[in-house]
């Protein structure tokens, strides 16, 4: 998938599943972000599908998400993105909790 055959199978799946419902969600975020603005903490971020999508619209994201795994796919997703974008997104792997 993005080069890591050790990730466990529901991280392998994940974009592919869950993804299926993101234009709701991601149409859902961006309406209340119009409202608030930012920066985004986005809490269990995954794979980064809502992330990756709302920086593009020049929002400061941190993410945080308990599974490595996802965390790593997430990774990779974010190292083909340009720099610009690279630079205004932080992950962590930590508890929600424990932040």
């Amino acid at each position: 998938m993005y080069g890591n055959e050790n990730i466990d199978p529901v991280v392998k799946y994940y974009d592919e599943t869950v993804g299926k419902t993101g234009d709701y969600e991601l149409n859902w975020y961006k309406t209340k972000l119009k409202q608030f603005g930012g920066p985004i903490l986005d809490l269990a971020c995954g794979t980064g599908r809502m992330s990756l999508e709302l920086v593009k619209d020049n929002y400061n994201i941190i993410g945080i998400d308990v599974s490595e795994s996802m965390l790593s796919v997430f990774r990779k997703k974010l190292d083909l993105c340009p720099k610009e974008l690279q630079n205004r997104i932080e992950i962590h792997q930590n508890q929600m909790t424990d932040f």
